[in-house]
């Protein structure tokens, strides 16, 4: 793993923010996971600009000018000496509570497994939504919640957890949009809800209205993705994931729609990975 920081690699043993920072204390931070395209962080800028207007809205003292670019992305890859494609996580600290700035860093990991070949598996639950959690909205760093939630899905076998608020309606997984098909409609939850806005999430309903699917954002129930024709999961490590076993039973995945949102995606790719670097 290679770490760099405020202009400098370091080594992942080094000390990167004070004690009195308030990521240490109170978890306040927030944070962006993204990976390399044929090693080019392809949706980079995406991920600056989500960061940037949650520390603008939760009154984070960022610098913009301490945030990484693709050049940097590239030197702390070469500095470890890295083959092929990575996970990038970039994390801004609280700063002080007497007023100390953020700090920033970035580091690297390897790409995870792959889902299992038959789609992957959710379940419904482990953790409760609040319309009302202002933190909702934003990648913050206070993810212990979304974390246990995941860790009991796991343990019954599952890939992924829907969370849902006490209602009944159903918004994102723990590490996941969430989208559901009904012939040629997709269908997401809406962003008035408790869900993050992802950045995979955005790209898909611009390639699915550009293969002119029709694409409803309303609230989602259990009983929705019960009845629904397929169903797929969404985020920036992972592309589209393809769900083959959901709370009411198998799914045929990837359906034809998945299938072609997947061999859009890969347009998109194509297309962007040989695009002069900003």
């Amino acid at each position: 793993m290679t770490v760099w920081s405020q202009g400098q690699i370091l080594g992942d043993q080094e000390p990167l923010i004070g004690a009195a920072d308030r990521a240490l204390e109170h978890g306040i931070g927030l944070f962006e996971t993204l990976r390399t395209w044929s090693g080019r962080p392809l949706l980079l800028g995406h991920h600056l600009q989500r960061l940037q207007r949650s520390a603008q809205a939760l009154r984070l003292p960022l610098d913009p000018g301490d945030l990484p670019g693709e050049q940097t992305v590239a030197e702390m890859l070469n500095a470890g000496d890295w083959k092929g494609d990575a996970v990038v996580r970039i994390t801004v600290s609280g700063g002080s509570d007497v007023g100390g700035p953020a700090r920033v860093w970035m580091r690297s990991r390897p790409l995870p497994a792959p889902i299992r070949e038959a789609g992957a598996a959710v379940v419904l639950g482990g953790y409760c939504l609040s319309w009302y959690d202002v933190l909702a909205r934003h990648k913050t760093l206070n993810y212990w919640s979304k974390d246990l939630a995941r860790d009991r899905a796991q343990t019954l076998g599952a890939d992924e957890a829907l969370l849902g608020t006490p209602d009944g309606r159903i918004w994102e997984g723990t590490r996941f949009n969430l989208f559901l098909v009904q012939g040629r409609d997709v269908i997401t939850p809406s962003l008035d809800g408790p869900l993050l806005p992802g950045i995979m999430r955005g790209l898909v309903l611009e390639l699915a209205r550009g293969l002119g699917l029709t694409v409803e954002e309303v609230d989602v129930r259990a009983g929705d993705i019960d009845a629904a024709d397929e169903v797929f999961l969404t985020n920036a490590v992972r592309g589209i994931v393809p769900v083959g076993y959901a709370p009411g039973g198998p799914l045929a995945a990837p359906g034809p729609i998945t299938r072609g949102l997947l061999k859009e995606f890969q347009n998109w790719l194509a297309t962007h990975r040989g695009k002069a670097k900003a």
